[in-house]
């Protein structure tokens, strides 16, 4: 894509629009990291109030530490992988999207008060106990997802076209991690 063409079509996407107005917040994040197409006009975009922040999903901490002194101090970076989350945050990222919280959520937010709490250890420890669910949920996303999920009795693991449903070995795999994790929430209740 041209840099014009791209200009435009960021342009078209930070104006205001009748569907921005009825929701609640007229912020947008970015879905991917600006090196993937049109850097300049990203940048250019983030300085726009219209953009809240990126979520970057690649677990490069060095694009994190690349990215900071480019963007404005109020642009919000996020990573979007859960294995590297800790690291991010200790890096200076303001957050996760994260579908770990969606099976883990307490886990979650405890290691996010223990790093923000300046209590690092613990933090580790916890983080150490997700990667495992995590590695698997980004391996086999989202089809991993919906079959977690449905362990705890949230949905039904079904799938449709072009997500293929878990094998038998990877559905164990996902058991065994979330089994894991269920050691380590009764622990914390004792």
């Amino acid at each position: 894509m041209t840099s014009g063409r791209c200009r435009r079509a960021w342009r078209r996407i930070s104006a205001p629009s009748p569907l921005r107005r009825r929701c609640r917040s007229s912020c947008t994040i970015f879905p991917r990291a600006p090196s993937r197409a049109c850097p300049t006009t990203r940048w250019s975009s983030a300085a726009s109030p219209q953009f809240a922040g990126l979520r970057d999903g690649s677990g490069d901490l060095a694009r994190l530490l690349r990215l900071q002194p480019r963007l404005p101090a109020a642009f919000r970076l996020l990573t979007g992988d859960d294995a590297t989350s800790l690291a991010w945050l200790a890096a200076g990222g303001h957050g996760c999207v994260s579908a770990m919280t969606n099976v883990a959520p307490d886990l979650c937010v405890a290691v996010y008060r223990n790093l923000r709490e300046g209590r690092l250890q613990p933090a580790r420890y916890l983080h150490r106990r997700l990667v495992p669910l995590a590695t698997l949920l980004e391996r086999e996303h989202p089809a991993a997802l919906k079959f977690a999920l449905a362990l705890l009795g949230f949905i039904e693991p079904a799938t449709r076209l072009p997500i293929a449903p878990l094998d038998a070995a990877a559905k164990a795999e996902v058991a065994d991690a979330m089994s894991c994790l269920a050691d380590e929430y009764l622990a914390a209740a004792q």
